[in-house]
C-alpha cells in the first residue's frame, strides 16, 4: 500500500491509491511512502556490508517501511559515522547488531532486505581517513605488512600534506591501496557505493553511484544524524517520542545526539588546515561532492516526509542554518552548486524545511 502526501489525516488512515498533488509549496508532489507490515524492534538486525550490493529501489522517489522478518542492513561507508549510526540504532531500538561483510552476489539473492546507508562532507571524511590511519592502533597493525612508512610526523598538518600529495590510484583493493596499506581518499564515498566488483568507467562514476545510492531504502548523512534516527525509528517502529521534536531535543536526556565513536582517533576540523592542503582535498573529492549533495536530498526528504505524516518538527530552521553554515565552509561553492538546475530539487528542499538556499 502507499500512504499518500499531505493528507492532513492520521496514518492508518491515509488512502491506498493515486498520490495527491501539490502539498507543502509543491515540495511534496509525487512523493510517498510504501507501507510494509512493521518489524519488530527486538527481532531488527544491522548488518555493515560493502555499499553497491543493495536492493533496486525507484531512486528516492519513496520511503519503504521494513517488511515483518526482513534484514535490515547498514550499506558502511567507512569513516562517515556509520558506527556511530549502528550504536544509536542499537540504543534507540534496542536492536541487534551484527557487522559483518556481503558480497553483491548474495545481496542480489536477499532483495527484499532493507538497506541503510550514511555518508559525510568530504572534506571532513578525508581528514578523518588520515587521523584513522595515524593513530588507529587497527590501521597501524595492517600498515606493518608495508614497505612505506605511513607519515606521522609530530604536526598533524604536515602529515595530512604528505598523504594527500600521494598519487593515489583507484584500482586494486576497495579498502586498502596498496602503498601505505590504508584508506585510499580519492572518491572513496563514490567508489564504496559503486561496490568492490564495479567496472563502471571513471567518467560516469558519479552519476552511476548517485543511481546506485537510490536504490538504498534510507539515506542519511553525518551532519543530520540525530534528525535521521528520529526517521528511522518512526519507519521501524511507526511512532516518535516527544523528544524527536526539535525544540525539545537539547532538553531530553534520551534524545538521540550526533554521537561518535571515534576509534581512538582525536577529531580535527577542515579550518585547522591550509589553503593547499584543503584545494588538494577538493581535487581528490569532486565526485564525493556531487554524490554528497544527493545524500543530503534524500536525507531531507525523508525528514520532510516524516514530519508531515507524524505532525512533528524534527529539523528547527535554525538548526538546519547551523548545518548549512557548516556545509559552507567545507564543501567547495556549495551556494553556486544549490543555484545549478542539478541540485535545484535539493535547494527547493532547503527552502521548505527553513534554512535557505
Amino acid at each position: 500500500g502507499v500512504l499518500r502526501q499531505s493528507s492532513g489525516r492520521p496514518l492508518e488512515q491515509v488512502d491506498r491509491g493515486e498520490l495527491p498533488r501539490g502539498g507543502v509549496g509543491g515540495a511534496w508532489q509525487g512523493r510517498r511512502i510504501i507501507e510494509r507490515p512493521v518489524m519488530r524492534a527486538a527481532t531488527m538486525r544491522v548488518v555493515a556490508l560493502v555499499v553497491g550490493t543493495v536492493a533496486a529501489g525507484d531512486h528516492g522517489e519513496e520511503i519503504r517501511f521494513p517488511a515483518s522478518g526482513a534484514q535490515t542492513y547498514l550499506a558502511h561507508v567507512p569513516k562517515a559515522g556509520g558506527m556511530s549510526l549502528v550504536e544509536e540504532i542499537s540504543r534507540i531500538l534496542n536492536a541487534t547488531l551484527f557487522p559483518r561483510l556481503l558480497s553483491r552476489e548474495s545481496m542480489a539473492e536477499n532483495r527484499s532486505d532493507y538497506v541503510i546507508t550514511q555518508l559525510r562532507a568530504p572534506r571532513q571524511h578525508v581528514i578523518s581517513q588520515y587521523m584513522h590511519c595515524r593513530e588507529s592502533p587497527m590501521a597501524q597493525y595492517y600498515q606493518q605488512q608495508s614497505r612505506h612508512p605511513f607519515p606521522r610526523p609530530e604536526l598533524v598538518a604536515d602529515g595530512l600534506a604528505a598523504w594527500i600529495g600521494h598519487d593515489f590510484k583507484v584500482s586494486g583493493s576497495i579498502h586498502f591501496e596498496k602503498h601505505f596499506r590504508c584508506y585510499n581518499p580519492r572518491n572513496m564515498q563514490t567508489r564504496f557505493i559503486l561496490g568492490p566488483t564495479s567496472s563502471t568507467k571513471l567518467a560516469t562514476a558519479e552519476s552511476a553511484a548517485i543511481d546506485v545510492l537510490g536504490t538504498v531504502d534510507v539515506v542519511s548523512v553525518l551532519e543530520l544524524m540525530p534528525e535521521m534516527l528520529c526517521v528511522m525509528r518512526f519507519l521501524f517502529l511507526r511512532q516518535l517520542p516527544d523528544y524527536c521534536e526539535c525544540r525539545r531535543r537539547e532538553l531530553d536526556p534520551l534524545a538521540p545526539r550526533a554521537v561518535h565513536v571515534t576509534h581512538k582517533v582525536e577529531h580535527f576540523s577542515s579550518d585547522e588546515f591550509n589553503a593547499s592542503v584543503i584545494q588538494r582535498i577538493d581535487d581528490l573529492t569532486t565526485m564525493d561532492v556531487g554524490l554528497y549533495l544527493a545524500a543530503l536530498g534524500r536525507a531531507l526528504a525523508a525528514i520532510e516526509l516524516v514530519q508531515e505524516h507524524a505532525s512533528t518538527r524534527l529539523l528547527c530552521p535554525d538548526r538546519l542554518a547551523a548545518v548549512l553554515r557548516e556545509l559552507n565552509s567545507t564543501i567547495p561553492q556549495l551556494d553556486e552548486r544549490l543555484k545549478s538546475v542539478r541540485f535545484a530539487a535539493v535547494a527547493r528542499r532547503l527552502e521548505s524545511l527553513g534554512g535557505g538556499a
